[in-house]
């Protein structure tokens, strides 16, 4: 049986489902960037420990991106594109039945949360320091060289599908989206504005979307919560009232 120990080091599975509860909450995780190493699968133990707090079980399907492309080159073990993986997540959230579905995560897996969360029209949608396009033009435009490369790759090598402007997705409004992000400028980008405060403004066009601020954090939203012991309150209350 695959457990989170056994699978969290190995070279060959993009994803992970976790123990099985029909009718209870679904939280399907997003991992973000890693450079070097193993990518996390992010949001486990957060979950674990919400479980403790909402005093209830919790499905979860953590996915990571080994090629570190936003997840348009697929997913071990799910698919080779953005589609196939959509396909294989629904096959499985069909199977296991759960009440409510959320899709999370931070920066890389910010993005993948909204993407996939639209193309599966979820119920709710956590996302973290978010880009909102992988447009290497459009970046420039902007000053937002962070993660050029990664979008000068997928447009010298298209994948199969292109996702590469959040606000092209479907416009239904069943999706609840919250916008977590940092307003405080980086040291590492220029200027005085937090770039993902550019992003999320652009985000905030989406239907039914809300956006959460805060003026004390940079990029790192999700480190700056857990630092300042906000992060477990702040889930409580975005998934259970």
């Amino acid at each position: 049986m695959l457990t989170y120990e056994t699978v969290k080091n190995n070279l060959t599975d993009g994803y992970l489902v976790d123990e099985i509860f029909p009718n209870e909450l679904l939280i399907i995780s997003f991992g973000f960037v890693a450079w070097e190493g193993v990518p996390g699968f992010d949001f486990y133990g957060r979950t674990k420990k919400l479980e403790q707090l909402a005093n209830r079980p919790i499905n979860r399907i953590l996915v990571r991106d080994f090629e570190n492309a936003w997840y348009h080159r697929g997913v071990r073990g799910l698919g080779d594109s953005i589609d196939e993986v959509r396909d294989r997540i629904q096959q499985l959230i069909t199977k296991i039945a759960p009440s409510r579905v959320v899709t999370i995560g931070q920066s890389m897996g910010g993005y993948a949360a909204i993407l996939f969360g639209k193309l599966l029209d979820v119920d709710q949608v956590l996302a973290f320091g978010s880009l909102s396009f992988l447009n290497s033009q459009k970046a420039i435009e902007i000053a937002d060289t962070r993660w050029l490369s990664v979008m000068e790759n997928l447009e010298a090598n298209p994948p199969a599908q292109c996702y590469f402007d959040l606000l092209e997705l479907n416009s239904s409004n069943k999706t609840k989206i919250d916008i977590f992000y940092g307003q405080k400028p980086d040291p590492e980008t220029p200027g005085n504005i937090n770039l993902d405060d550019i992003h999320a403004q652009r985000l905030a066009t989406l239907p039914n979307c809300t956006l959460y601020p805060d003026a004390e954090s940079g990029h790192a939203i999700v480190k700056h919560l857990i630092d300042h012991k906000l992060i477990d309150s702040l889930l409580v209350k975005s998934l259970f009232g």
